[in-house]
């Protein structure tokens, strides 16, 4: 038994056609292709399970209260908005809306701002990896598309 590629079911499962994509799904999902070929179970090999360890994810997030930061820092080197946009390369308008919040910066503008200014904009958070399930993610196709009846 094996995880149908649209709904997650751990069952049997049929090689089928849905919608011009070749999937792996059980005979219910089957239904809204075309089944090609009824697949034979794996034979079980012998499991051998490692504990698993806790996988780290290395995370660059911009800090919260980014924009109160560009504009003090700014307005204390007594620049204008349109000066600072020419000497990151920015357009005033983009520099505007990160100054009000209205915009989060890309990590790649955030550096380039704290680079100039020479203040912390971007900070980097250890997370722990989502765990997988038999070397798969758990979403499925299902989870992504949702199923028209025909």
């Amino acid at each position: 038994m094996a995880l149908c590629e649209m709904c997650g079911k751990d069952e049997e499962l049929v090689k089928a056609s849905v919608e011009g994509v070749i999937l792996n799904v059980c005979r219910n999902c089957g239904k809204f292709g075309k089944i090609i070929a009824v697949l034979k179970p794996a034979p079980k090999a012998v499991k051998r399970e490692k504990p698993k360890e806790a996988e780290k994810e290395v995370v660059e997030s911009v800090v919260p209260g980014y924009s109160g930061l560009i504009k003090m820092k700014r307005e204390k080197l007594g620049l204008k908005q349109e000066e600072l946009a020419k000497r990151l390369s920015e357009k005033e308008s983009l520099l505007h809306k990160i100054e009000s919040g209205k915009t989060v910066p890309s990590i790649t503008l955030a550096k380039k701002i704290e680079k100039f200014l020479k203040i912390s904009l971007v900070e980097v958070k250890e997370e722990e990896a989502l765990p997988l399930r038999g070397g798969k993610a758990d979403v499925t196709l299902g989870d992504m598309v949702k199923i028209r009846k025909r």
